[in-house]
């Protein structure tokens, strides 16, 4: 018989390997955290996989925006001469032509980002024509940008008061009354856009609002399922009524072949899939799409403002934000 000596049998050994292990795994934790716990990583999303991959240093179509400011500022000085002594129009054809280009003016600073210029030069159109819709939906757009919403809010009012039977002032509501988060409002104009519309394109942009309302919220709609996706933006609305996913959604924005066409859908994409995101409470999924949107630069699209929105909505902007300045008419001279 063996004598009964102690000795360190295959347990204890193993247990002082494991009291070892778990020293040095407290001890990386405290400093860098422990190797065999990696933090989770986000969900694969192949619109983001995309957008990945690209990068541009200049917004697009900037320089067609900075022709149009130049052009503008041409036409208003040879309008000069048609002035009356109170230096403003009188005839029709001089209030078109006033409005015309205070209008451009106003739309090509919008998409080059500068909203309080944009503004300024819709409401000096506005003053000039008081009972134009588009006038009143164009100073509505660019208060929602300066998150003015209660301004927004009044001006489309005043569109929709002024419009008759527009399709357009009605998809512009639908997309207001969804950015300042009334989905029942927002599905109402959308409707009524669907109604009066016969183009494709529009159609499909409004019903494509209107999917975002519900998910946001709002009632279903007997005209959703009716609209036909066809060509671009058919995908966004399939993408939103949940008919196809988002791989295939990504596929669909390369089959453009022109590479201006490419980037801007890949903009839209990435958009309403923040837009699906935010509705199903994933704000950080939803943050990371609109923050992508951003990343490509396309100027002067509706979806470009609207994801810039929701960045500030979903406290994502890390910018200071700027003062308001009252405006101050230096004399000259």
């Amino acid at each position: 018989m063996k004598p009964n000596i102690p000795h360190a049998g295959p347990t204890e050994r193993t247990r002082a390997a494991l009291r070892t292990a778990a020293l040095a795994c407290a001890l990386a934790f405290l400093t860098s955290g422990c190797a065999s716990a990696p933090a989770p990583r986000p969900p694969a999303s192949p619109l983001l996989e995309a957008a990945s991959g690209l990068f541009y240093l200049d917004p697009s179509k900037r320089e067609r925006s900075q022709t149009d400011v130049l052009g503008s500022f041409v036409l208003l000085g040879a309008l000069t001469d048609k002035y009356d002594r109170s230096g403003g129009c009188q005839s029709p054809e001089c209030k078109r032509d006033f409005a015309d280009a205070l209008r451009t003016l106003g739309l090509a600073y919008s998409r080059l980002g500068l909203h309080r210029l944009s503004l300024r030069y819709y409401e000096m159109a506005l003053a000039n024509d008081a009972d134009s819709a588009q006038s009143h939906a164009d100073v509505a757009a660019e208060q929602l940008a300066l998150g003015r919403d209660d301004a927004a809010l009044e001006s489309t009012a005043g569109a929709l008061q002024r419009a008759s039977d527009d399709a357009e002032i009605e998809h512009q509501a639908a997309n207001v009354y969804l950015l300042t988060d009334r989905p029942q409002d927002a599905v109402r104009h959308a409707e009524a856009c669907l109604r009066l519309t016969a183009r494709a394109r529009l159609a499909q942009y409004c019903a494509t609002t209107l999917a975002v309302a519900k998910l946001r919220g709002g009632s279903d709609s007997l005209l959703l399922p009716l609209i036909e996706a066809k060509g671009w933006p058919g995908p966004l609305l399939l993408f939103v009524r949940g008919e196809i996913d988002e791989a295939t959604l990504a596929r669909l924005t390369t089959l453009a072949t022109d590479p201006a066409d490419r980037r801007e859908r890949l903009s839209e994409a990435l958009y309403y899939a923040g837009e699906v995101a935010f509705a199903r409470n994933q704000p950080e999924l939803a943050l990371r799409y609109f923050r992508a949107n951003q990343a490509m630069k396309v100027e002067g699209y509706w979806e470009t403002m609207a994801a810039r929105r929701r960045i500030v909505q979903l406290h994502g902007n890390s910018d200071e934000p700027e003062p308001e300045v009252p405006v101050n008419h230096v004399p000259l001279g």
